[in-house]
């Protein structure tokens, strides 16, 4: 990394080097000091963790990481997953595929009342890159918040079922567990997660697999033979997740708006630098 261009970017921020924040002026700072909650406004964690995160990015490779991290970033998501394994179940046909597609639905459903819960915001939310040099490398774009990671969460809770469910050997589980890891170490190489985010999301995913993939919730039902208490656990469980989801949102306060709109210009402003061609080296320097 040309340490002249990144120390010229350093100098037209009015903050000290350790701040993971970068507003472009001592107004804008003032304004964003204001706006953060009791809780945030000591900011040793993300220090801390923007230091894990720098170390991450600068160790890694960029080939193959990068491609690996964008594959990873689009097409495991929840977007694409729950469908692919909606579709899994109905050409397998086989109850172990209905258990896992259920595992995938419960994981996305606590993921999203785990992050309104917390409200956490994202790395790349905080500083563009050009205090905590945490860059957006792949120029991703990512708008929901970040704790714990989705990504981790629900690829460790379908891993880990699958591998119960399905009734692989155990030499099988431990790989299961490191790919459930990997997908976190990727959101955290992509700058889009801290590392409590994906470890926290990888903990919570692998032991809902685990606990799914053990009970087999959907082949118990298959087995007692009947449609009506299939129907009637079926329809009440997605309303007890339906009333979950809602009393996460009622019983939060939701981030202010004057500090959201911070965060989100914050990562407009680091996307936009990403994709600069005159900064792609000080952004992500190839490989030697």
């Amino acid at each position: 990394m040309p340490e002249s261009r990144c120390q010229a970017d350093l100098a037209h921020f009015e903050v000290e080097p350790a701040s993971p924040v970068s507003p472009t002026s001592p107004n804008e700072k003032r304004a964003f000091k204001e706006a953060l909650p009791a809780e945030w406004k000591e900011q040793s964690l993300y220090r801390r963790e923007f230091a894990v995160l720098r170390w991450i990015q600068r160790t890694i490779p960029r080939r193959p990481m990068l491609p690996v991290a964008l594959f990873i970033h689009h097409f495991a998501s929840e977007a694409i997953l729950i469908p692919f394994v909606g579709v899994f179940t109905w050409v397998v046909s086989l109850p172990a595929a209905g258990s896992t597609t259920s595992c995938m639905c419960f994981c996305v459903s606590l993921n999203f009342g785990l992050k309104w819960i917390w409200q956490r915001p994202r790395p790349l939310w905080l500083d563009m890159g050009k205090v905590s040099e945490v860059w957006n490398i792949g120029a991703v774009w990512e708008a929901d918040y970040s704790f714990p990671s989705g990504h981790s969460q629900s690829l460790a809770g379908v891993l880990l079922c699958a591998h119960f469910t399905f009734q692989l050997t155990m030499h099988w589980l431990p790989v299961m567990l490191l790919l459930g890891a990997f997908v976190g170490l990727s959101r955290n190489y992509l700058g889009v997660h801290w590392c409590s985010d994906t470890l926290t999301g990888w903990l919570i995913g692998s032991l809902s697999g685990i606990a799914w993939g053990l009970l087999d919730p959907y082949a118990a039902l298959l087995r007692l033979g009947d449609p009506l208490i299939s129907t009637v656990v079926g329809l009440g469980s997605a309303l007890a997740v339906i009333l979950l989801a809602a009393v996460c949102v009622m019983l939060t306060t939701p981030v202010q708006a004057e500090l959201r709109a911070e965060w989100l210009d914050t990562a407009v402003r680091g996307l936009e630098l990403s994709r600069s061609s005159s900064d792609v080296r000080c952004v992500a320097p190839e490989d030697e």
